[in-house]
């Protein structure tokens, strides 16, 4: 089975874009201290709204 370059080109695409949403705020996130409001309200989000 052969893969068209478009195809591919596609995959990767949306491999990217699905990518850098998940990252880019654990990257921030993971180097800023967050105050301690802001854990407590983290405590009432979902666990599958994000993502565990």
């Amino acid at each position: 089975m052969e893969i068209s370059g478009y195809i591919l080109i596609v995959i990767l695409g949306t491999s990217i874009v699905t990518f850098i949403p998940r990252v880019v705020p654990l990257m921030l996130l993971s180097k800023m201290q967050i105050p301690e409001w802001g854990i407590d309200w983290l405590k009432h989000v979902p666990d599958d709204v994000i993502g565990f």
